[in-house]
């Protein structure tokens, strides 16, 4: 079991044993605070015990992924929460957001919040990787090059259109 905590939600990721399938289906569990569509797909009425959050199971075979089962570097996380928003790891190196988009902090290119998690763009082999209140940071290898990148547009907030907002190399 894995587990983040945000400001005001937690996301645990558990392993379910489905006889259907040799290997274990993770399933992510939410609760707290219903806003910003933190809690993934959970019944917002039910927001004070944990639920199964449901958009990441859907978005999760939509897209035809898995959640990684650790992390690629020893002693972080494959599961972390920003102040409103929650970033995933998955076994292709990609990262899922989703939760409150209103800084940029999701990183797919505009300011919406998001229940069901999208793909960051253009990110793979990821190392690690971190959430802030209003923005996200990941460390990936690409071609053995570790390069940081930052997202949100709290720094700029006042100058930029919703259309703007993109992963950038610091």
């Amino acid at each position: 079991m894995r587990r983040a905590v945000g400001e005001a939600h937690t996301v645990v990721i558990a392993e379910s044993n489905n006889t259907r399938h040799v290997e274990a289906e993770a399933i992510a569990y939410s609760w707290g605070d219903p806003s910003d569509s933190r809690l993934g797909g959970a019944d917002p009425r039910r927001h004070h015990s944990p639920q199964q959050a449901a958009a990441l199971s859907h978005a999760l075979k939509r897209l035809r992924l898995t959640v990684a089962s650790t992390a690629p570097q020893h002693g972080h996380s494959i599961i972390v929460c920003g102040a409103a928003h929650t970033i995933l790891l998955t076994t292709t190196g990609h990262l899922l957001a989703w939760g409150c988009g209103k800084y940029g902090q999701l990183g797919y290119g505009n300011l919406w919040d998001r229940e069901e998690p999208v793909v960051v763009p253009s990110l793979r082999s990821i190392v690690v990787f971190s959430a802030g209140d209003r923005h996200t940071v990941a460390v990936c290898d690409r071609a053995q090059v570790e390069q940081l990148l930052c997202w949100s547009n709290t720094h700029v907030r006042s100058n930029i259109q919703q259309d703007q907002i993109w992963v950038q190399a610091i």
